[in-house]
Protein backbone atom coordinates (compact mmCIF):
# COMPACT_ATOMS: atom_id res chain seq x y z
CA UNK A 1 0.00 0.00 0.00
CA UNK A 2 1.02 3.46 -0.92
CA UNK A 3 1.51 6.88 1.04
CA UNK A 4 -1.59 8.02 -1.06
CA UNK A 5 -3.38 4.52 -0.06
CA UNK A 6 -2.24 4.05 3.65
CA UNK A 7 -3.44 8.02 4.11
CA UNK A 8 -6.93 7.67 2.64
CA UNK A 9 -7.26 4.23 4.78
CA UNK A 10 -6.60 6.13 7.92
CA UNK A 11 -8.94 9.40 6.98
CA UNK A 12 -11.97 6.87 6.12
CA UNK A 13 -13.52 4.67 8.63
CA UNK A 14 -15.94 1.76 7.72
CA UNK A 15 -18.48 0.56 10.07
CA UNK A 16 -20.91 -2.26 8.60
CA UNK A 17 -24.53 -2.47 10.18
CA UNK A 18 -26.63 -5.70 9.49
CA UNK A 19 -30.14 -4.33 9.79
CA UNK A 20 -33.77 -6.37 10.07
CA UNK A 21 -35.66 -9.49 11.50
CA UNK A 22 -34.77 -13.26 12.33
CA UNK A 23 -32.31 -13.63 9.24
CA UNK A 24 -29.95 -10.59 10.83
CA UNK A 25 -30.17 -11.76 14.35
CA UNK A 26 -29.48 -14.95 14.17
CA UNK A 27 -26.10 -14.51 11.55
CA UNK A 28 -23.38 -16.08 12.51
CA UNK A 29 -19.95 -13.97 13.42
CA UNK A 30 -17.73 -16.07 11.43
CA UNK A 31 -19.42 -15.64 8.89
CA UNK A 32 -20.32 -11.66 8.88
CA UNK A 33 -19.37 -10.06 5.47
CA UNK A 34 -16.35 -7.36 5.86
CA UNK A 35 -15.16 -4.64 3.56
CA UNK A 36 -12.12 -3.39 5.03
CA UNK A 37 -9.72 -3.22 7.91
CA UNK A 38 -10.72 -2.91 10.91
CA UNK A 39 -14.19 -4.90 10.33
CA UNK A 40 -16.32 -3.27 12.52
CA UNK A 41 -19.77 -5.13 12.58
CA UNK A 42 -22.89 -4.52 14.43
CA UNK A 43 -25.75 -6.31 14.84
CA UNK A 44 -29.14 -5.10 14.79
CA UNK A 45 -31.85 -7.79 14.47
CA UNK A 46 -34.92 -9.10 15.84
CA UNK A 47 -36.61 -11.96 15.41
CA UNK A 48 -40.21 -11.98 13.88
CA UNK A 49 -39.85 -8.07 13.20
CA UNK A 50 -41.75 -6.47 9.73
CA UNK A 51 -40.60 -3.78 8.22
CA UNK A 52 -42.26 -1.09 10.13
CA UNK A 53 -40.45 -2.51 12.88
CA UNK A 54 -37.03 -2.51 11.57
CA UNK A 55 -37.43 1.22 10.88
CA UNK A 56 -38.09 1.89 14.58
CA UNK A 57 -35.62 -0.75 15.37
CA UNK A 58 -32.96 1.23 12.98
CA UNK A 59 -33.85 4.97 14.51
CA UNK A 60 -33.31 3.86 17.85
CA UNK A 61 -29.90 2.22 17.08
CA UNK A 62 -29.12 5.59 15.06
CA UNK A 63 -29.76 7.67 18.34
CA UNK A 64 -27.52 5.38 20.50
CA UNK A 65 -24.98 5.52 18.18
CA UNK A 66 -24.88 9.07 17.48
CA UNK A 67 -21.45 9.55 18.96
CA UNK A 68 -19.50 6.85 16.46
CA UNK A 69 -19.81 9.53 13.59
CA UNK A 70 -19.10 12.38 16.51
CA UNK A 71 -16.08 10.44 18.23
CA UNK A 72 -14.53 9.41 14.42
CA UNK A 73 -11.18 10.74 13.36
CA UNK A 74 -11.96 11.01 9.41
CA UNK A 75 -15.21 10.36 7.76
CA UNK A 76 -17.38 7.46 8.50
CA UNK A 77 -18.39 5.19 5.96
CA UNK A 78 -21.36 3.17 7.06
CA UNK A 79 -22.61 0.43 5.18
CA UNK A 80 -26.19 -0.81 5.92
CA UNK A 81 -27.28 -4.45 5.16
CA UNK A 82 -30.92 -4.87 5.51
CA UNK A 83 -32.91 -7.81 5.32
CA UNK A 84 -37.22 -8.00 6.10
CA UNK A 85 -40.58 -7.88 4.85
CA UNK A 86 -40.87 -11.83 4.64
CA UNK A 87 -42.53 -12.00 8.47
CA UNK A 88 -44.62 -9.04 6.52
CA UNK A 89 -46.22 -11.51 4.14
CA UNK A 90 -46.17 -14.59 6.74
CA UNK A 91 -48.62 -11.74 8.56
CA UNK A 92 -51.47 -11.53 6.00
CA UNK A 93 -50.05 -8.13 5.32
CA UNK A 94 -51.35 -6.95 1.62
CA UNK A 95 -48.27 -6.38 -0.89
CA UNK A 96 -49.19 -2.54 -1.34
CA UNK A 97 -49.64 -2.11 2.64
CA UNK A 98 -45.81 -4.19 2.53
CA UNK A 99 -44.34 -1.57 -0.17
CA UNK A 100 -45.90 1.54 1.91
CA UNK A 101 -43.69 0.01 5.02
CA UNK A 102 -40.69 -1.17 2.66
CA UNK A 103 -40.36 2.81 1.89
CA UNK A 104 -40.71 4.42 5.07
CA UNK A 105 -37.59 1.89 6.13
CA UNK A 106 -35.48 3.24 3.13
CA UNK A 107 -36.50 7.20 4.00
CA UNK A 108 -36.00 6.22 7.83
CA UNK A 109 -32.36 4.89 6.58
CA UNK A 110 -31.73 8.09 4.51
CA UNK A 111 -32.93 10.85 6.56
CA UNK A 112 -31.78 9.65 9.68
CA UNK A 113 -27.95 10.17 8.50
CA UNK A 114 -26.21 14.15 7.87
CA UNK A 115 -22.57 13.60 8.74
CA UNK A 116 -19.64 13.31 6.53
CA UNK A 117 -18.83 10.12 4.92
CA UNK A 118 -20.98 7.76 2.34
CA UNK A 119 -23.79 5.84 3.48
CA UNK A 120 -25.01 2.88 1.45
CA UNK A 121 -27.69 0.07 2.11
CA UNK A 122 -27.84 -3.09 0.33
CA UNK A 123 -31.04 -4.90 0.76
CA UNK A 124 -31.37 -8.62 0.97
CA UNK A 125 -35.14 -9.08 -0.78
CA UNK A 126 -37.24 -12.37 -0.05
CA UNK A 127 -36.30 -15.67 -0.32
CA UNK A 128 -37.71 -18.95 -1.36
CA UNK A 129 -37.70 -21.24 1.41
CA UNK A 130 -38.51 -24.94 1.98
CA UNK A 131 -41.55 -24.33 3.81
CA UNK A 132 -42.97 -22.59 0.73
CA UNK A 133 -42.70 -25.66 -1.81
CA UNK A 134 -46.39 -26.55 -1.26
CA UNK A 135 -47.51 -22.89 -0.62
CA UNK A 136 -48.02 -21.59 -4.00
CA UNK A 137 -49.87 -18.32 -2.96
CA UNK A 138 -47.03 -17.27 -0.73
CA UNK A 139 -44.26 -17.70 -3.39
CA UNK A 140 -46.47 -16.20 -5.90
CA UNK A 141 -46.54 -13.18 -3.00
CA UNK A 142 -42.79 -13.25 -2.80
CA UNK A 143 -41.70 -12.73 -6.26
CA UNK A 144 -44.21 -10.20 -6.56
CA UNK A 145 -43.03 -8.34 -3.64
CA UNK A 146 -39.34 -9.04 -4.93
CA UNK A 147 -40.40 -7.84 -8.31
CA UNK A 148 -41.88 -4.45 -6.55
CA UNK A 149 -38.61 -4.09 -4.08
CA UNK A 150 -35.82 -4.03 -6.65
CA UNK A 151 -38.18 -1.56 -9.09
CA UNK A 152 -38.71 0.70 -6.18
CA UNK A 153 -34.61 0.87 -5.57
CA UNK A 154 -33.93 1.43 -9.13
CA UNK A 155 -36.33 4.27 -8.98
CA UNK A 156 -35.62 5.58 -5.90
CA UNK A 157 -34.25 9.34 -5.78
CA UNK A 158 -31.32 7.91 -3.83
CA UNK A 159 -30.98 4.93 -6.27
CA UNK A 160 -27.34 5.39 -6.61
CA UNK A 161 -27.02 4.59 -2.76
CA UNK A 162 -29.03 2.04 -2.91
CA UNK A 163 -28.35 -2.14 -3.94
CA UNK A 164 -31.26 -4.63 -3.94
CA UNK A 165 -29.95 -7.88 -3.93
CA UNK A 166 -32.39 -10.34 -5.57
CA UNK A 167 -32.37 -13.55 -3.30
CA UNK A 168 -35.88 -15.25 -4.37
CA UNK A 169 -34.09 -18.23 -6.12
CA UNK A 170 -30.08 -17.66 -4.83
CA UNK A 171 -30.92 -21.05 -2.41
CA UNK A 172 -32.64 -22.93 -5.10
CA UNK A 173 -29.41 -25.07 -5.75
CA UNK A 174 -29.30 -26.37 -9.46
CA UNK A 175 -32.96 -25.45 -10.25
CA UNK A 176 -32.77 -21.59 -9.90
CA UNK A 177 -31.68 -20.84 -13.20
CA UNK A 178 -34.38 -23.48 -14.90
CA UNK A 179 -37.03 -21.97 -17.11
CA UNK A 180 -40.06 -20.80 -14.98
CA UNK A 181 -37.98 -21.03 -11.73
CA UNK A 182 -39.46 -18.11 -9.99
CA UNK A 183 -42.88 -17.64 -11.26
CA UNK A 184 -43.52 -21.20 -12.45
CA UNK A 185 -42.73 -22.86 -9.35
CA UNK A 186 -39.99 -24.62 -10.72
CA UNK A 187 -36.91 -23.59 -8.64
CA UNK A 188 -36.92 -25.72 -5.71
CA UNK A 189 -35.01 -24.76 -2.37
CA UNK A 190 -32.28 -26.79 -1.40
CA UNK A 191 -32.41 -27.88 1.95
CA UNK A 192 -28.31 -28.09 2.17
CA UNK A 193 -28.85 -23.97 3.00
CA UNK A 194 -31.73 -24.35 5.65
CA UNK A 195 -31.99 -24.94 9.55
CA UNK A 196 -33.79 -27.56 10.55
CA UNK A 197 -36.66 -25.92 10.52
CA UNK A 198 -36.87 -24.91 6.79
CA UNK A 199 -37.08 -21.39 7.38
CA UNK A 200 -33.98 -19.95 8.46
CA UNK A 201 -30.43 -19.76 6.75
CA UNK A 202 -27.63 -22.86 8.16
CA UNK A 203 -23.86 -21.81 7.51
CA UNK A 204 -23.92 -22.63 4.16
CA UNK A 205 -26.57 -20.59 3.29
CA UNK A 206 -25.33 -17.10 5.41
CA UNK A 207 -21.87 -18.30 3.42
CA UNK A 208 -23.75 -17.91 0.18
CA UNK A 209 -24.75 -14.52 1.29
CA UNK A 210 -21.80 -13.31 2.67
CA UNK A 211 -19.68 -14.09 -1.02
CA UNK A 212 -22.56 -11.90 -2.72
CA UNK A 213 -22.32 -9.00 -0.45
CA UNK A 214 -17.84 -9.09 -0.20
CA UNK A 215 -18.53 -8.77 -4.07
CA UNK A 216 -20.92 -6.26 -3.75
CA UNK A 217 -19.39 -4.05 -0.76
CA UNK A 218 -15.40 -4.28 -2.72
CA UNK A 219 -17.49 -2.45 -5.60
CA UNK A 220 -19.20 0.50 -3.30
Amino acid sequence: MNDSARGEQQRRRHLLVLLGDSDIERWPAHLYPFYVFPRNVEIVGRGGAQLRDVTEIYKNWALESAAIADNCVGELDIFIIACAGENDIESGKSIEATMEDFSLLLAGIISEYNGEGRRKIIFLGPKFEPWLIRDHSSRKQYATLSKRMRRHCEKHVRCADITFVDCLTMFCGETKGVPGAALGGRAIPDKNYFAEDGLHLNDEGYNLWKEELNRLLHQL
